[in-house]
């Protein structure tokens, strides 16, 4: 026979309070930005082109910041035993991402709330280099169906 469940035992282990690194992405190849391009309708040439970054005053081609900010957001749900949905998103853009390269993406569970029968993690994100400059960050609301 089993024990009733006070609901704790079905949260996602993911420590309160610690922030984690949940992924390393490998560097960004150029198709996918190609591809990216097309979809979101974004063909500004530093996306696609190194010159015409070069002439923008950056090294190279950079990543599309939503692309950015889609893999951080993707990877963080992804980290959660339980699939949940992002409920609410608030973030601001920091450095721009070099395709060379990788995205480490950080999260901490700040705390939980339990709003009309669904488990909400209220959490902050980011998405940093090698050195910790963050590409992205901020904080994210994941829901949990009951």
């Amino acid at each position: 026979m089993q024990e009733a469940s006070n609901g704790e035992e079905d949260r996602p282990e993911i420590p309160t309070g610690r922030r984690i690194l949940v992924h390393v992405t490998e560097p960004l190849d150029r198709e996918t930005l190609k591809r990216y391009a097309a979809a979101s309708l974004d063909f500004n040439p530093m996306h696609v082109d190194d010159d015409a970054a070069r002439q923008a005053g950056e090294a190279g081609v950079i990543a599309h910041g939503m692309l950015t900010l889609s893999i951080v957001v993707e990877q963080v749900l992804g980290a959660f035993p339980t699939r949940g949905r992002t409920r609410r998103l608030d973030v601001r853009f920091g450095r721009k991402l070099d395709v060379e390269n990788p995205i480490h993406v950080w999260l901490q569970v700040d705390d939980w709330s339990e709003e009309s029968g669904v488990r909400v993690a209220h959490t902050t994100i980011s998405g940093e280099d090698a050195d910790g400059s963050a590409y992205v960050n901020g904080s994210m609301d994941v829901a949990f169906s009951a």
